[in-house]
Order: C-alpha cells, then structure tokens, then sequence
C-alpha cells in the first residue's frame, strides 16, 4: 500500500507541475498577442506652389509727376512717373496712355525704379491737349491708378528740308499736311510704329513697321490715327506711305 500511494503521490507532483507549465505559457502568449507595435504617424509632403505676382491690398499711390490735372506740361516730355508705397513689378500693371477720347492709345516703355513706376512715351506729345494715363492690374483688371493732364501750347517748327518758315500746327495741317504729320514722328502703337525719312530731293518717306501680322488692321489703323489728328484720307492721297 505504501508503494501504491508514493506513486499516486509522485504521479499528482507531475501533473501538477505540468500544469502549471500549461498555464505559465498560456498567459505568456495571451501578453505577447496583446501588446501591439507603435507605429509612426505618418507624414504628409509639403506641396511648394511658384507665388503668383499680386498686387498688395495696401497699395498706395503717393505722389505722381506730373501731378494730376497739371497743365503747361512739355511735349517733350520724357517720362511719367508714379511713386508707389513699396516696390512694385511692371509685369503687374496693364498701363494704356492717349489722348483724351483718342481711339488708339501712345505706345509706351514701361520699367521701373524703386518705388517708382516709370513710363516713357515713344513720341513727342501733341500741343494743347488732354492726356490720360490709366494704370490696371494685369491679373484681375481692376483699376489701380488714374491722372490726367494737359500739353502746353507750342508752335510746331518744320526742321527738316531747309528753306520754311515756322508754321503753327493748324496752318501746317491746312496748308502742308506732310509737314504736320513729319512732326508727329516717330509715333508707335500696339500694331505699328510710324517712322520718317527725307532723301536727298526732300519728298517725305513715311515708313510704317508692322507689330502683327494683320496687314489689313494695320492699314486701318494706320487711317484711324491719321484721322484723330486731323489728316484725312484726301490729305494723305499723296502721302509715300510705306508698309514693312
């Protein structure tokens, strides 16, 4: 009998510590099942966009030469210049310039200097009149600046073929047109430049350079400047106009 219970004794020992093990591994996987990794967050990549040119909401005109309805202005005037707040790009501005109720505008250059934005008419401006600058935002059209002013009463003096006397500008339109409009040059727009030339025998030769490829808006608008000031089409009838 005792040899019968020291087995039994021995055999519970056994399965107890089986057991034991048994559960110990059990609760050991459930642990490791449990704890899950740390993952890192992740990152979204900065998207770099090229800035667009606009124009500052705090944009301000201070001061602008000539001032605004000014008169007595030279035609010769060099430049008109606009003095902003804070330095300023010209591919921001759309900048239109003419005679006030004029059909086509004056062809311009156009630069800038600090805060000041600069524009050169290419020709010399009309006596006793009305001109208009009108500066727009190039992204959106709105209207950023406006002044107007007024040329000085001048005569016009023929200096090319030696042996005339001075003319006033009316009398030049009336008695000799071609004088008038040889001092009108050189004269540029969107679509042509205007241009003279006196040979030898005196006989004028106005060159007119193509800016686009439209011929027939070119001679058009050739006749449309030519009337605006005061030169029609039977006074240009002997005109040696040359198209390039």
């Amino acid at each position: 009998m005792d040899t019968i219970r020291k087995k039994l004794i021995v055999l519970v020992g056994i399965s107890f510590i089986f057991v034991v093990s048994v559960l110990i591994l059990v609760v050991s996987t459930l642990r490791k099942t449990s704890i899950q990794p740390v993952l890192p967050t992740p990152t979204v990549p900065v998207q770099y966009t090229t800035p667009v040119p606009t124009l500052s909401t705090a944009l301000r005109v201070l001061s602008s030469k000539p001032v605004d309805g000014e008169t007595n202005v030279a035609v010769t005037l060099d430049a008109i210049r606009i003095l902003f707040n804070a330095p300023q790009k010209i591919e921001q501005f759309q900048v239109y310039f003419g005679a006030k109720n004029a059909k086509t505008s004056i062809g311009t250059n156009v630069t800038s200097e600090g805060n000041q934005l600069v524009i050169q008419p290419l020709m010399t401006l009309t006596p006793k009149t009305e001109f208009t600058l009108t500066i727009r935002s190039a992204s959106s059209d709105t209207f950023v600046y406006s002044l107007s002013f007024t040329t000085v009463d001048v005569l016009a003096v023929d200096t090319f073929p030696t042996g005339f006397d001075t003319y006033t500008e009316q009398k030049d339109l009336k008695e000799r047109p071609d004088i008038y409009l040889a001092n009108k040059l050189p004269y540029a727009t969107d679509s042509f430049i205007m241009t003279l030339e006196v040979p030898d025998n005196g006989a004028y030769i106005y060159h007119v350079k193509s800016k686009i490829t439209d011929v027939k808006k070119v001679r058009n608008d050739v006749v449309i400047w030519l009337k605006s000031i005061g030169i029609t089409p039977e006074n240009s009838a002997g005109f040696d106009i040359r198209y390039e």
